[in-house]
């Protein structure tokens, strides 16, 4: 149960939602969205950590890796929805290789920022995006 309560308290609220949908739809946008993605969790720090934390005991506890497992696979199908229907570029594939990016890079800023030199935090997400999700 804790592990939804986290992550309910990472997602972006209702109204950002909304605003974010409102956007022309482009890879500029995308790259935004993923920008303000880190900075949200990095002024939420301590949850992410937390939420971290219950990823690496749920690879030891059986009865925890399910439920937590349900939360990931709701949050992706959440963000593919939000993604297809903002119309943003890209699709499966690519949200799949984006999750698994931005997921690095913020375990990586919130454990050991100074380990990967990414330089400008801003830049290197626009590099991503860029690199992961093709123009449509």
């Amino acid at each position: 149960e804790v592990g939804p309560r986290i992550y309910e308290r990472l997602w972006p609220s209702t109204d950002d939602l909304e605003v974010a949908r409102r956007h022309r739809p482009s890879r500029k946008r995308l790259i935004t969205l993923m920008q303000e993605l880190v900075r949200r969790i990095e002024d939420k720090r301590e949850l992410y950590l937390a939420f971290l934390e219950l990823r690496l005991e749920a690879t030891r506890t059986p009865e925890l890796y399910t439920p937590l497992a349900d939360v990931l696979r709701r949050d992706f199908a959440d963000n593919l929805t939000f993604h297809l229907s903002a119309k943003l570029p890209g699709g499966e594939r690519e949200i799949a290789l984006l999750v698994t990016a931005m997921t690095g890079l913020i375990v990586d800023r919130l454990t050991m920022p100074d380990v990967v030199p990414i330089g400008d935090v801003d830049r290197f997400i626009a590099i991503l995006v860029e690199r992961l999700v093709p123009l449509r």
